[in-house]
């Protein structure tokens, strides 16, 4: 017998047929379904793992849809939250990018994902992306199975 959960995608919006599910934020044997957003108003910026393009999403842009389960350490692929500090003093901005990759993927790899994206990550406060930025990426498992 086969097994299915709900799973949340977004379309990616640089035209190819990518589907980037979103990870479950429900804890386990819990009835009710949490896509994974991150907190505030912001839209999710997200780099597609087949076109490598940065587009912004909002809650509106995902879809349901039900596919075979498959226990988590199966799955071939991980959520991962890059987070890009502005490098110059006193400034504080962020840009976060969320992508999805290979579960085995090394950190440093992730961040070179990220700061090859296109189009080129941006801060708000106007300043440029510079190798001075510090970098930080923390896995978004899917908390819904184990």
């Amino acid at each position: 017998m086969t097994y299915l959960r709900e799973v949340w995608y977004l379309q990616c919006k640089a035209g190819c047929p990518a589907q980037i599910p979103l990870p479950n934020q429900n804890p386990p044997r819990k009835p009710s379904f949490q896509k994974y957003w991150p907190m505030g108003n912001g839209p999710l910026i997200l780099q597609c793992h087949v076109c490598g393009r940065l587009s912004d999403y909002s809650v509106k842009d995902g879809h349901p849809i039900s596919e075979p389960w498959v226990p988590l350490d199966q799955r071939p692929y991980v959520f991962q939250k890059l987070t890009i500090s502005c490098g110059h003093k006193n400034c504080g901005t962020r840009v976060v990018i969320h992508m999805q990759t290979e579960r085995d993927i090394p950190d440093l790899d992730v961040m070179k994902r990220g700061l090859l994206s296109r189009p080129m990550p941006t801060f708000s406060c106007g300043h440029v992306l510079t190798e001075i930025c510090g970098m930080r990426v923390e896995k978004i498992e899917d908390e819904s199975e184990d």
